[in-house]
This record gives structure tokens, sequence and C-alpha cells, in this order.
């Protein structure tokens, strides 16, 4: 048997007392549909969806929520400081694809302001990356194609910049140890087997420590000898292209001094003199091993 002084919640379903519930003139009973507790939790969860809602929406609410949330004292209080040391509230909990998607649209089209981005430098200022790290970075940036949009802003950015002595230096130290594979064309390949066919080992793609930022197409390091295979178009052959890339025939003249003042010696063949099996000039200043 229902009491008579008591009234069904209809969120819970529960009949409970009339004390239970507001008051309200224009309900059933001069009471709220809802009890208090159910009502109660319907007011968190507004709460916490308009916070939520806010936060995203408003930049001051989100710089202020997040000072509070940053604070030493709510982290203590939250247990993210443990014996004096910081620990991350996300560390060891990765992204799930849905929430990274989520965050990425988010941020996508969010301009960052001078003073963020001077942060963000600062931040990143000294870090050095792992191994394993730059592996990821590579292999999340492989195969994409930036757009014409992007490649202009890239272009923009960096137009007009200098970079410092030291950066350049260390931006050729490190493009000195990169590693890059080199084929071999078919007058270089001519070559290798001409000397392999007489004994003579070459060390393909070397360089030589007076001669800075160049690699010579073989060297016989037991000989001091150098040895470069010119195509006849790109390095100005005065029988076939006199006039073409005259800008490379100076080049390898200055090549050829600083390759002489190092004590080693520059033989330079022709495409057409390697095509035609024409190796007089080599043979003369090299002997067999």
């Amino acid at each position: 048997m229902i009491p008579t002084e008591s009234k069904e919640c209809s969120d819970c379903h529960q009949y409970l007392p009339l004390g239970s519930f507001w008051k309200n003139r224009q309900g059933r009973h001069g009471r709220y549909s809802r009890c208090k507790e159910c009502h109660r939790q319907r007011e968190v969860a507004h709460t916490r969806s308009s916070t939520m809602a806010r936060m995203w929406g408003d930049p001051q609410y989100r710089k202020r929520l997040l000072a509070v949330f940053r604070s030493p004292e709510f982290r203590q209080h939250q247990g993210f400081v443990a014996a004096g040391k910081p620990h991350p509230w996300n560390k060891n909990h990765p992204l799930s694809a849905a929430c990274k998607a989520k965050l990425s649209a988010i941020r996508k089209g969010r301009p960052k302001s001078d003073a963020h981005k001077a942060a963000i430098s600062a931040a990143h200022l000294g870090k050095k990356f792992s191994d394993a790290h730059r592996a990821s970075l590579s292999a999340a940036h492989r195969g994409k194609k930036l757009s014409d949009e992007t490649k202009a802003k890239i272009g923009a950015a960096h137009r007009g910049s200098k970079r410092t002595i030291e950066t350049r230096e260390r931006m050729a130290a490190a493009r000195s140890r990169q590693k890059f594979p080199f084929n071999d064309t078919v007058p270089e390949r001519l070559v290798r087997e001409w000397l392999v066919a007489r004994g003579v080992t070459p060390v393909p793609q070397g360089s030589i420590p007076g001669v800075k930022g160049h690699r010579f197409d073989f060297l016989l390091p037991h000989q001091k000898v150098a040895i470069e295979a010119d195509g006849c178009y790109f390095h100005a052959c005065p029988t076939h292209h006199p006039d073409a890339h005259a800008d490379c025939a100076i080049r390898d003249r200055i090549i050829d001094t600083a390759t002489n003042a190092s004590g080693w010696r520059m033989v330079r063949l022709w495409e057409h003199e390697i095509l035609a099996g024409d190796f007089r000039r080599l043979a003369n200043v090299i002997k067999s091993e």
C-alpha cells in the first residue's frame, strides 16, 4: 500500500516522503517531480557539462581554470606531487586514436600568440630527442605531402631569416654525419670495372680532409689519386659542350687546386673518353696493387 504522504520520483521511480521533494506550487502535491537527490545529481551533471563548454569556449575562463589545476596546492591535494617530485597526470597514459582526433580538431585553425610561440620555443630549447623519438617522428612524417598553402607558409616563415655562424657550423657538422645512398652512373660503373680488372680497389664517394664539402667519385688512398668521371654536359666538356654550365667548370678548377694542395693527384676523365674505352690518362698515373 502506497502512503498518502509520499510521491513517486520521475527519475529514480521510487516512492519517497513529500519531504524528499523540493516545494513547487505548480507541481503535483505542491512538489517537484524529482526528489532532492536526483535533482542534485542533475545539477551536478549540468554544472560539469556547462563548465567544460565554458572552459573551451571562453579563453579567459579556461586560463583561470588551468591556473587552478596547475597550482601546487591542487596538485598536492590530488596526489600529483609525492616526495617533493612532480608526477605528470598523463604519464604512461597513452591517448586513444579518437581522443587524438578530437584534440587535433579542437586545435586546428586556432592561431598561437607570439607569447605562446615564445614559450613553446623556450620549452624545447636545448632538448635532445632520443633515437626512438626521432624514429617515431620520421615514421609519422614519412609519405606525407605538404599542400601548396603549407609550402608557401613555410617559405614565408624562413624568408629573410639569417642563421648565425654557430648554427651554420652545427648544420654542416650534422650533414657531414649523414649517409646518403649514391647510385653509380654509367661512366662511374665503367671506371670501377676498369680499375677492378687491373687489381685496383677504389674507394667510392670518398672525401679528402683538405677539400671540404666535396665527395670524389673514386679515391685510391695508397697512391693518393682522386678520380672524377665528368659528364660532358654538366662539366662543360670543351669538345662537346664548351658553353654549358660554366660555373661547374670554375668549381672543378677550384677543387683541382685544393686537391693538389692536399698532396693528392687529380685525374678527370670525360664521359666521351670513358664510353669510348680510352683510359690512357688514368693508366699513366696509377699502378697495379
